[in-house]
Protein backbone atom coordinates (compact mmCIF):
# COMPACT_ATOMS: atom_id res chain seq x y z
CA UNK A 1 0.00 0.00 0.00
CA UNK A 2 0.63 3.00 -0.69
CA UNK A 3 0.01 6.48 0.94
CA UNK A 4 1.02 9.99 2.34
CA UNK A 5 2.29 10.29 5.74
CA UNK A 6 0.62 11.87 8.67
CA UNK A 7 -2.97 11.86 6.29
CA UNK A 8 -5.95 9.37 6.61
CA UNK A 9 -5.56 5.91 5.98
CA UNK A 10 -8.12 5.22 3.30
CA UNK A 11 -7.79 0.92 2.91
CA UNK A 12 -7.71 0.20 -0.87
CA UNK A 13 -9.37 -3.41 -2.11
CA UNK A 14 -6.14 -4.21 -4.04
CA UNK A 15 -2.49 -5.57 -4.20
CA UNK A 16 -1.17 -2.65 -4.64
CA UNK A 17 -2.62 0.87 -4.93
CA UNK A 18 -0.96 4.55 -5.56
CA UNK A 19 -3.28 7.13 -4.02
CA UNK A 20 -1.70 9.94 -5.91
CA UNK A 21 -0.77 8.53 -9.51
CA UNK A 22 0.51 9.60 -12.80
CA UNK A 23 -1.35 10.45 -15.62
CA UNK A 24 0.53 7.64 -17.35
CA UNK A 25 -0.17 4.79 -14.58
CA UNK A 26 -3.55 5.67 -14.93
CA UNK A 27 -3.51 5.13 -18.41
CA UNK A 28 -1.68 1.72 -18.03
CA UNK A 29 -3.62 0.23 -15.18
CA UNK A 30 -0.85 0.89 -12.91
CA UNK A 31 -2.29 3.13 -10.22
CA UNK A 32 -4.34 -0.07 -8.90
CA UNK A 33 -3.26 -4.06 -8.71
CA UNK A 34 -5.87 -5.89 -8.06
CA UNK A 35 -4.48 -9.54 -8.46
CA UNK A 36 -1.73 -11.41 -9.81
CA UNK A 37 -2.53 -11.48 -13.12
CA UNK A 38 -2.68 -7.84 -13.15
CA UNK A 39 0.50 -7.85 -11.92
CA UNK A 40 1.91 -10.42 -14.73
CA UNK A 41 -0.47 -8.28 -17.35
CA UNK A 42 1.89 -5.46 -16.86
CA UNK A 43 4.99 -7.04 -16.17
CA UNK A 44 4.52 -8.34 -19.87
CA UNK A 45 4.08 -4.90 -20.74
CA UNK A 46 6.93 -3.19 -19.32
CA UNK A 47 8.28 -6.07 -20.88
CA UNK A 48 7.57 -5.68 -24.19
CA UNK A 49 8.16 -2.08 -24.32
CA UNK A 50 11.36 -2.74 -23.40
CA UNK A 51 12.18 -4.89 -25.82
CA UNK A 52 10.66 -2.76 -28.54
CA UNK A 53 13.02 -0.08 -27.35
CA UNK A 54 16.10 -2.26 -26.98
CA UNK A 55 15.95 -2.84 -31.04
CA UNK A 56 14.20 0.37 -31.99
CA UNK A 57 16.56 3.21 -33.77
CA UNK A 58 14.51 6.05 -32.11
CA UNK A 59 13.05 4.61 -28.68
CA UNK A 60 15.45 4.15 -25.99
CA UNK A 61 15.25 2.80 -22.06
CA UNK A 62 14.66 6.32 -21.16
CA UNK A 63 11.72 7.05 -23.09
CA UNK A 64 10.13 3.55 -23.40
CA UNK A 65 7.67 3.74 -21.20
CA UNK A 66 6.42 6.84 -22.53
CA UNK A 67 6.30 5.66 -26.10
CA UNK A 68 2.70 4.73 -26.56
CA UNK A 69 -0.12 7.11 -24.57
CA UNK A 70 -1.88 3.68 -22.92
CA UNK A 71 -2.16 -0.13 -23.50
CA UNK A 72 -4.65 -0.03 -25.90
CA UNK A 73 -4.20 -2.77 -29.04
CA UNK A 74 -4.09 -0.46 -31.46
CA UNK A 75 -1.00 1.88 -29.91
CA UNK A 76 0.78 -1.29 -29.06
CA UNK A 77 0.93 -3.10 -32.18
CA UNK A 78 1.62 0.71 -34.00
CA UNK A 79 4.65 1.44 -31.74
CA UNK A 80 6.00 -2.42 -32.91
CA UNK A 81 5.57 -1.88 -36.11
CA UNK A 82 6.50 1.56 -36.90
CA UNK A 83 9.48 2.25 -34.46
CA UNK A 84 11.28 -1.21 -34.75
CA UNK A 85 12.95 -1.66 -37.84
CA UNK A 86 13.79 -5.24 -36.92
CA UNK A 87 10.46 -6.31 -35.08
CA UNK A 88 10.13 -9.58 -36.55
CA UNK A 89 12.70 -10.67 -33.73
CA UNK A 90 9.76 -9.33 -30.95
CA UNK A 91 6.82 -10.57 -33.31
CA UNK A 92 6.62 -14.08 -31.24
CA UNK A 93 6.63 -12.05 -27.50
CA UNK A 94 4.05 -9.59 -29.48
CA UNK A 95 1.70 -12.40 -30.13
CA UNK A 96 1.65 -13.89 -26.73
CA UNK A 97 0.41 -10.69 -25.17
CA UNK A 98 -2.04 -9.96 -27.41
CA UNK A 99 -3.30 -13.92 -27.48
CA UNK A 100 -3.47 -13.33 -23.34
CA UNK A 101 -4.63 -9.78 -22.98
CA UNK A 102 -6.24 -8.59 -26.30
CA UNK A 103 -7.43 -11.44 -27.55
CA UNK A 104 -11.06 -10.28 -29.08
CA UNK A 105 -9.45 -7.38 -30.70
CA UNK A 106 -6.61 -9.72 -32.25
CA UNK A 107 -8.48 -12.42 -33.81
CA UNK A 108 -10.97 -9.79 -34.98
CA UNK A 109 -7.36 -8.63 -37.01
CA UNK A 110 -6.60 -11.93 -37.71
CA UNK A 111 -9.96 -12.54 -39.42
CA UNK A 112 -9.55 -9.46 -41.66
CA UNK A 113 -6.18 -10.99 -42.75
CA UNK A 114 -7.76 -14.39 -43.34
CA UNK A 115 -10.40 -12.64 -45.73
CA UNK A 116 -7.55 -10.20 -47.27
CA UNK A 117 -5.87 -12.97 -48.00
CA UNK A 118 -8.63 -14.68 -49.84
CA UNK A 119 -9.54 -11.75 -51.70
CA UNK A 120 -5.99 -10.87 -52.92
CA UNK A 121 -4.08 -13.52 -52.83
CA UNK A 122 -0.28 -14.27 -51.27
CA UNK A 123 0.69 -10.43 -52.00
CA UNK A 124 -1.75 -9.26 -49.07
CA UNK A 125 1.18 -10.06 -47.16
CA UNK A 126 3.75 -7.54 -47.99
CA UNK A 127 3.13 -4.95 -45.66
CA UNK A 128 2.96 -2.02 -48.46
CA UNK A 129 -0.30 -4.47 -50.19
CA UNK A 130 -1.90 -4.46 -46.64
CA UNK A 131 -1.28 -0.70 -46.23
CA UNK A 132 -1.96 0.36 -49.79
CA UNK A 133 -5.35 -2.21 -49.46
CA UNK A 134 -6.08 -0.57 -46.09
CA UNK A 135 -6.00 2.48 -47.25
CA UNK A 136 -8.26 2.45 -49.96
CA UNK A 137 -11.04 0.47 -47.85
CA UNK A 138 -10.85 3.72 -45.20
CA UNK A 139 -10.89 6.19 -48.53
CA UNK A 140 -13.96 4.43 -49.98
CA UNK A 141 -15.31 4.60 -46.35
CA UNK A 142 -14.77 8.22 -45.47
CA UNK A 143 -16.14 8.46 -49.10
CA UNK A 144 -19.13 6.94 -48.11
CA UNK A 145 -19.57 8.48 -44.70
CA UNK A 146 -18.82 11.81 -46.15
CA UNK A 147 -22.27 10.80 -48.52
CA UNK A 148 -24.10 10.50 -45.28
CA UNK A 149 -24.32 6.52 -46.32
CA UNK A 150 -24.74 3.79 -43.13
CA UNK A 151 -25.47 0.21 -42.87
CA UNK A 152 -26.34 -1.27 -45.85
CA UNK A 153 -25.60 1.66 -48.41
CA UNK A 154 -22.06 1.94 -46.24
CA UNK A 155 -20.79 -1.77 -46.51
CA UNK A 156 -21.95 -1.94 -50.51
CA UNK A 157 -20.22 1.11 -51.10
CA UNK A 158 -17.01 0.29 -49.26
CA UNK A 159 -17.23 -3.33 -50.65
CA UNK A 160 -17.95 -2.57 -54.70
CA UNK A 161 -14.69 0.16 -54.12
CA UNK A 162 -12.87 -2.84 -52.58
CA UNK A 163 -13.85 -5.51 -55.35
CA UNK A 164 -12.66 -2.42 -57.91
CA UNK A 165 -9.27 -2.54 -56.56
CA UNK A 166 -9.06 -6.34 -55.99
CA UNK A 167 -9.93 -6.29 -59.71
CA UNK A 168 -6.68 -4.50 -60.33
CA UNK A 169 -4.17 -6.34 -58.20
CA UNK A 170 -1.76 -8.54 -60.43
CA UNK A 171 -2.13 -11.89 -58.65
CA UNK A 172 -5.35 -11.85 -56.87
CA UNK A 173 -7.13 -14.94 -57.22
CA UNK A 174 -10.50 -15.48 -58.91
CA UNK A 175 -11.84 -11.84 -56.82
CA UNK A 176 -15.45 -12.05 -56.98
CA UNK A 177 -18.12 -9.61 -55.19
CA UNK A 178 -18.62 -12.05 -52.36
CA UNK A 179 -15.32 -12.15 -51.24
CA UNK A 180 -15.05 -8.41 -51.32
CA UNK A 181 -18.26 -8.45 -48.62
CA UNK A 182 -16.60 -10.76 -46.21
CA UNK A 183 -13.12 -8.55 -46.28
CA UNK A 184 -15.79 -6.00 -45.42
CA UNK A 185 -17.46 -7.37 -42.78
CA UNK A 186 -14.40 -8.56 -41.11
CA UNK A 187 -13.09 -4.81 -41.66
CA UNK A 188 -15.81 -3.48 -40.35
CA UNK A 189 -16.02 -5.33 -37.33
CA UNK A 190 -12.62 -4.94 -36.69
CA UNK A 191 -13.13 -0.80 -36.95
CA UNK A 192 -16.32 -1.22 -34.02
CA UNK A 193 -14.62 -3.39 -31.59
CA UNK A 194 -11.68 -0.60 -32.15
CA UNK A 195 -14.35 2.20 -31.88
CA UNK A 196 -12.89 3.77 -34.74
CA UNK A 197 -15.59 3.37 -37.76
CA UNK A 198 -16.75 7.27 -37.65
CA UNK A 199 -15.06 10.23 -39.71
CA UNK A 200 -12.47 11.82 -37.29
CA UNK A 201 -10.92 8.46 -35.94
CA UNK A 202 -10.86 7.10 -39.66
CA UNK A 203 -9.07 10.30 -40.91
CA UNK A 204 -6.67 9.65 -37.82
CA UNK A 205 -5.90 6.02 -38.83
CA UNK A 206 -5.45 7.03 -42.56
CA UNK A 207 -2.47 9.66 -41.41
CA UNK A 208 -0.51 7.10 -39.46
CA UNK A 209 -0.62 4.41 -41.78
CA UNK A 210 3.25 3.92 -43.51
CA UNK A 211 4.63 1.05 -44.64
CA UNK A 212 7.54 -0.60 -42.59
CA UNK A 213 10.45 -2.25 -44.52
CA UNK A 214 11.51 -5.01 -43.25
CA UNK A 215 15.45 -4.68 -44.06
CA UNK A 216 17.33 -7.53 -43.74
CA UNK A 217 20.93 -7.21 -41.82
CA UNK A 218 23.10 -8.50 -43.99
CA UNK A 219 24.37 -5.64 -46.39
CA UNK A 220 24.09 -2.49 -44.00
CA UNK A 221 25.49 -1.02 -41.20
CA UNK A 222 23.12 -0.11 -37.83
CA UNK A 223 23.53 3.84 -38.81
CA UNK A 224 25.92 6.01 -40.61
CA UNK A 225 29.24 6.60 -39.07
CA UNK A 226 31.88 9.43 -40.69
CA UNK A 227 34.94 6.22 -40.14
CA UNK A 228 33.73 3.35 -41.50
CA UNK A 229 34.42 0.63 -39.36
CA UNK A 230 32.73 -2.13 -41.38
CA UNK A 231 32.29 -2.54 -45.35
CA UNK A 232 28.68 -4.40 -46.13
CA UNK A 233 27.75 -3.97 -49.10
CA UNK A 234 24.02 -3.38 -51.69
CA UNK A 235 24.99 -4.19 -55.26
CA UNK A 236 22.35 -3.33 -57.76
CA UNK A 237 22.27 -4.57 -61.52
CA UNK A 238 20.39 -1.50 -63.47
CA UNK A 239 18.76 -1.87 -67.05
CA UNK A 240 18.35 1.28 -68.44
CA UNK A 241 16.19 1.09 -71.65
CA UNK A 242 16.69 4.19 -73.86
CA UNK A 243 13.24 4.83 -74.99
CA UNK A 244 13.65 8.47 -76.61
CA UNK A 245 17.10 9.56 -78.30
CA UNK A 246 19.65 10.08 -75.95
CA UNK A 247 22.65 12.73 -76.15
CA UNK A 248 25.52 11.83 -74.37
CA UNK A 249 28.41 14.59 -74.52
CA UNK A 250 32.21 13.01 -73.91
CA UNK A 251 35.83 14.90 -74.03
CA UNK A 252 36.87 13.46 -77.72
CA UNK A 253 36.59 16.12 -80.20
CA UNK A 254 35.32 13.47 -83.58
CA UNK A 255 34.07 10.46 -82.15
CA UNK A 256 31.61 8.65 -79.50
CA UNK A 257 33.38 7.15 -76.77
CA UNK A 258 33.38 3.61 -77.79
CA UNK A 259 34.54 0.05 -76.26
CA UNK A 260 35.05 -3.15 -78.23
CA UNK A 261 33.98 -5.88 -76.07
CA UNK A 262 33.34 -9.24 -77.07
CA UNK A 263 34.24 -8.32 -81.17
CA UNK A 264 31.15 -5.61 -80.87
CA UNK A 265 31.72 -1.98 -80.51
CA UNK A 266 29.86 -0.27 -77.77
CA UNK A 267 28.97 2.80 -76.17
CA UNK A 268 29.96 3.68 -73.24
CA UNK A 269 29.19 6.69 -70.46
CA UNK A 270 30.77 7.54 -67.75
CA UNK A 271 28.53 7.31 -64.35
CA UNK A 272 28.34 11.13 -63.90
CA UNK A 273 26.81 11.49 -67.05
CA UNK A 274 23.67 9.35 -64.63
CA UNK A 275 24.51 9.89 -60.77
CA UNK A 276 24.43 13.61 -61.10
CA UNK A 277 20.85 13.78 -62.64
CA UNK A 278 19.94 11.14 -60.17
CA UNK A 279 21.34 13.20 -57.68
CA UNK A 280 18.92 16.57 -58.58
CA UNK A 281 16.28 14.19 -58.62
CA UNK A 282 17.45 13.33 -54.78
CA UNK A 283 17.74 16.62 -53.80
CA UNK A 284 14.19 18.08 -54.95
CA UNK A 285 12.56 15.25 -52.88
CA UNK A 286 14.74 16.36 -49.80
CA UNK A 287 13.60 19.89 -50.38
CA UNK A 288 10.29 18.79 -50.61
CA UNK A 289 10.26 16.05 -47.55
CA UNK A 290 11.95 18.77 -45.56
CA UNK A 291 10.63 20.43 -42.57
CA UNK A 292 12.11 23.49 -40.80
CA UNK A 293 15.35 21.90 -41.93
CA UNK A 294 15.47 18.73 -40.58
CA UNK A 295 16.48 16.93 -43.95
CA UNK A 296 18.37 20.01 -45.69
CA UNK A 297 19.94 23.22 -44.92
CA UNK A 298 18.12 25.86 -46.34
CA UNK A 299 21.57 27.02 -47.74
CA UNK A 300 22.95 23.91 -49.37
CA UNK A 301 23.33 24.52 -52.95
CA UNK A 302 24.64 21.59 -54.90
CA UNK A 303 28.20 21.80 -56.39
CA UNK A 304 28.80 24.77 -53.99
CA UNK A 305 28.87 23.16 -50.77
CA UNK A 306 28.91 25.58 -47.11
CA UNK A 307 30.19 25.26 -44.15
CA UNK A 308 30.00 21.32 -42.98
CA UNK A 309 26.68 21.61 -40.52
CA UNK A 310 25.20 22.41 -43.47
CA UNK A 311 25.70 19.97 -45.59
CA UNK A 312 24.84 16.95 -43.45
CA UNK A 313 21.67 15.63 -45.63
CA UNK A 314 21.29 12.08 -47.32
CA UNK A 315 22.50 12.98 -50.41
CA UNK A 316 26.31 13.77 -49.31
CA UNK A 317 26.04 11.48 -46.78
CA UNK A 318 25.54 8.66 -49.49
CA UNK A 319 27.18 10.38 -52.61
CA UNK A 320 30.08 11.97 -50.74
CA UNK A 321 31.19 15.89 -50.98
CA UNK A 322 34.59 18.17 -50.84
CA UNK A 323 34.20 21.68 -49.17
CA UNK A 324 35.88 23.95 -51.58
CA UNK A 325 37.52 27.56 -50.61
CA UNK A 326 37.78 28.46 -46.69
CA UNK A 327 35.74 24.84 -46.57
CA UNK A 328 38.30 22.67 -45.50
CA UNK A 329 36.35 18.84 -45.21
CA UNK A 330 35.70 15.65 -47.17
CA UNK A 331 32.55 13.27 -46.94
CA UNK A 332 33.51 9.51 -48.13
CA UNK A 333 31.19 8.43 -51.12
CA UNK A 334 29.58 5.38 -49.86
CA UNK A 335 28.12 4.42 -53.52
CA UNK A 336 30.56 3.48 -56.50
CA UNK A 337 28.87 3.51 -60.13
CA UNK A 338 29.94 1.85 -62.97
CA UNK A 339 30.36 2.76 -66.43
CA UNK A 340 27.45 2.19 -68.64
CA UNK A 341 27.53 0.35 -71.95
CA UNK A 342 24.93 -1.01 -74.79
CA UNK A 343 24.05 -4.35 -74.64
CA UNK A 344 23.85 -4.57 -78.48
CA UNK A 345 26.22 -3.25 -81.14
CA UNK A 346 26.66 0.59 -81.72
CA UNK A 347 26.79 2.07 -84.95
CA UNK A 348 29.39 3.93 -85.18
CA UNK A 349 27.51 6.19 -87.78
CA UNK A 350 25.57 7.58 -85.35
CA UNK A 351 28.10 9.70 -83.94
CA UNK A 352 27.42 13.18 -83.53
CA UNK A 353 30.81 15.17 -82.43
CA UNK A 354 31.68 15.06 -79.44
CA UNK A 355 29.03 13.34 -78.30
CA UNK A 356 27.43 9.79 -78.34
CA UNK A 357 23.88 9.10 -79.77
CA UNK A 358 22.19 6.40 -78.84
CA UNK A 359 18.59 5.81 -80.56
CA UNK A 360 16.75 3.13 -78.79
CA UNK A 361 18.41 0.01 -76.98
CA UNK A 362 19.21 -1.34 -73.77
CA UNK A 363 22.35 -0.66 -71.74
CA UNK A 364 23.45 -1.57 -68.69
CA UNK A 365 25.67 -1.03 -65.59
CA UNK A 366 25.79 -4.08 -63.98
CA UNK A 367 28.86 -3.60 -62.22
CA UNK A 368 26.44 -1.10 -59.72
CA UNK A 369 25.18 1.28 -58.04
CA UNK A 370 27.32 -0.28 -55.65
CA UNK A 371 26.69 1.65 -51.70
CA UNK A 372 29.24 -0.04 -49.54
CA UNK A 373 28.83 0.67 -45.46
CA UNK A 374 25.39 1.98 -46.45
CA UNK A 375 22.38 2.18 -44.15
CA UNK A 376 18.69 1.07 -45.31
CA UNK A 377 17.98 4.45 -45.91
CA UNK A 378 20.65 5.23 -48.27
CA UNK A 379 19.55 2.26 -50.48
CA UNK A 380 15.82 3.88 -50.64
CA UNK A 381 17.75 7.01 -51.14
CA UNK A 382 19.68 6.13 -53.81
CA UNK A 383 16.79 3.48 -55.51
CA UNK A 384 14.08 6.68 -54.87
CA UNK A 385 16.40 8.57 -57.80
CA UNK A 386 17.68 5.49 -59.97
CA UNK A 387 13.78 4.91 -60.54
CA UNK A 388 12.32 8.63 -60.92
CA UNK A 389 14.84 9.63 -63.02
CA UNK A 390 14.28 9.32 -66.52
CA UNK A 391 15.84 12.85 -68.64
CA UNK A 392 19.74 12.16 -69.36
CA UNK A 393 21.59 13.48 -71.89
CA UNK A 394 22.87 17.10 -73.70
CA UNK A 395 19.32 17.13 -74.80
CA UNK A 396 17.18 16.55 -71.67
CA UNK A 397 15.41 19.45 -71.43
CA UNK A 398 14.46 19.67 -74.88
CA UNK A 399 13.74 15.65 -75.48
CA UNK A 400 12.14 14.86 -71.75
CA UNK A 401 11.73 11.34 -71.16
CA UNK A 402 15.04 9.25 -72.75
CA UNK A 403 15.67 6.19 -70.40
CA UNK A 404 13.72 3.62 -68.01
CA UNK A 405 15.78 2.48 -65.31
CA UNK A 406 15.01 -1.32 -63.95
CA UNK A 407 16.79 -3.11 -61.24
CA UNK A 408 17.87 -6.54 -62.40
CA UNK A 409 19.47 -7.84 -59.46
CA UNK A 410 20.36 -7.05 -56.29
CA UNK A 411 23.33 -8.57 -53.89
CA UNK A 412 24.16 -8.39 -50.52
CA UNK A 413 27.11 -8.80 -48.91
CA UNK A 414 29.44 -8.81 -45.23
CA UNK A 415 31.95 -7.41 -47.93
CA UNK A 416 32.18 -5.43 -50.85
CA UNK A 417 30.43 -7.21 -53.77
CA UNK A 418 32.59 -6.00 -57.13
CA UNK A 419 31.46 -6.50 -60.91
CA UNK A 420 31.96 -5.64 -63.95
CA UNK A 421 29.93 -4.74 -66.68
CA UNK A 422 33.37 -5.13 -69.14
CA UNK A 423 33.56 -8.98 -68.08
CA UNK A 424 30.19 -9.58 -67.85
CA UNK A 425 29.63 -8.85 -71.73
CA UNK A 426 33.03 -10.03 -72.60
CA UNK A 427 31.61 -13.32 -71.24
CA UNK A 428 28.43 -13.43 -72.39
CA UNK A 429 28.24 -11.41 -74.85
CA UNK A 430 23.97 -10.96 -73.84
CA UNK A 431 21.35 -9.76 -76.66
CA UNK A 432 18.17 -7.93 -74.88
CA UNK A 433 16.41 -11.11 -74.80
CA UNK A 434 18.48 -13.43 -73.26
CA UNK A 435 19.58 -10.29 -71.10
CA UNK A 436 18.14 -11.97 -67.72
CA UNK A 437 19.75 -15.89 -67.92
CA UNK A 438 23.05 -14.27 -69.29
CA UNK A 439 23.20 -12.18 -65.80
CA UNK A 440 22.54 -14.61 -63.69
CA UNK A 441 24.88 -17.03 -65.16
CA UNK A 442 27.67 -14.02 -64.73
CA UNK A 443 26.26 -13.39 -60.67
CA UNK A 444 26.58 -17.45 -59.82
CA UNK A 445 30.07 -17.39 -61.41
CA UNK A 446 31.36 -14.87 -59.21
CA UNK A 447 28.95 -16.29 -56.22
CA UNK A 448 30.78 -15.87 -52.87
CA UNK A 449 30.13 -17.54 -49.31
CA UNK A 450 28.44 -14.10 -47.76
CA UNK A 451 26.23 -13.00 -50.71
CA UNK A 452 23.07 -13.37 -50.76
CA UNK A 453 21.35 -12.82 -54.66
CA UNK A 454 18.14 -11.44 -55.75
CA UNK A 455 17.23 -11.47 -59.38
CA UNK A 456 14.02 -10.06 -61.27
CA UNK A 457 13.67 -13.37 -63.04
CA UNK A 458 13.32 -15.23 -60.08
CA UNK A 459 11.15 -12.50 -58.22
CA UNK A 460 12.79 -10.24 -55.63
CA UNK A 461 12.15 -10.64 -51.61
CA UNK A 462 8.52 -9.10 -49.94
CA UNK A 463 11.03 -6.67 -48.43
CA UNK A 464 12.50 -5.99 -51.76
CA UNK A 465 9.05 -5.29 -53.67
CA UNK A 466 8.43 -2.95 -50.46
CA UNK A 467 11.16 -0.90 -51.09
CA UNK A 468 10.66 -0.65 -54.65
CA UNK A 469 7.29 0.84 -54.72
CA UNK A 470 8.26 3.09 -51.99
CA UNK A 471 11.37 4.17 -53.65
CA UNK A 472 9.33 4.54 -57.43
CA UNK A 473 6.89 6.69 -55.31
CA UNK A 474 4.11 4.08 -56.07
CA UNK A 475 2.93 3.06 -52.63
CA UNK A 476 0.40 5.59 -51.52
CA UNK A 477 2.41 6.24 -48.18
CA UNK A 478 5.86 6.76 -49.94
CA UNK A 479 6.59 10.21 -48.89
CA UNK A 480 6.06 9.46 -45.15
CA UNK A 481 7.88 6.03 -45.42
CA UNK A 482 10.88 7.87 -46.59
CA UNK A 483 10.59 10.81 -44.75
CA UNK A 484 10.75 8.66 -41.99
CA UNK A 485 13.93 6.93 -43.00
CA UNK A 486 15.89 9.83 -44.22
CA UNK A 487 15.20 12.21 -40.82
CA UNK A 488 16.44 8.87 -38.90
CA UNK A 489 19.44 8.92 -40.72
CA UNK A 490 20.36 12.49 -40.76
CA UNK A 491 19.72 12.91 -37.20
CA UNK A 492 22.04 10.10 -36.58
CA UNK A 493 24.78 11.32 -38.71
CA UNK A 494 24.67 15.28 -37.30
CA UNK A 495 25.70 13.95 -33.96
CA UNK A 496 28.45 11.67 -35.21
CA UNK A 497 30.14 13.39 -38.06
CA UNK A 498 33.24 15.81 -37.02
CA UNK A 499 32.64 19.53 -35.97
CA UNK A 500 28.64 18.83 -37.23
CA UNK A 501 27.00 21.78 -34.95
Amino acid sequence: MIGKPFTTFRPQNALFADLNPGRRQVAFGANIIESAEDRRRLSALFDLLGQVAGQSDSIDASNAYISVPDDDFWNLADVVVQHTEWYSDIRTQVVEYFEHYNKDKYMLMREVARSGLDLYGEQYDSRHKKTKIFREAIDATLDGLNRDKDGEQLHEHVAGQVYKAARTEKYAPHTTTEKAEVFVDMLFSFLREEESLDKAALSRRRNTMTTTIDFPETGFVDEYEFYMKERPSVTLAIERDVVDPLLIRNSEQDRAETQVIADATRAQSNPEKFTTKERLSGLNLLRRLDNDGDLISEDYAYNEPPALSEAINLDTLTYGMTGTGDQDYGVKSRLVAGYTYTVEEYDVMQAETRNAAFESGTMTNDDGDHLEAGTPAMLAYVLHNVLTTHGYGARETRSGKTVDNDVRAVILAEQPALLSVGEFLAEEDPDVESFDDALDRYIQSRMREDWTVYTASDGFPTWFDDLLSVASREAPDASGTLRKLFVEDTAAAKEGIPKAE
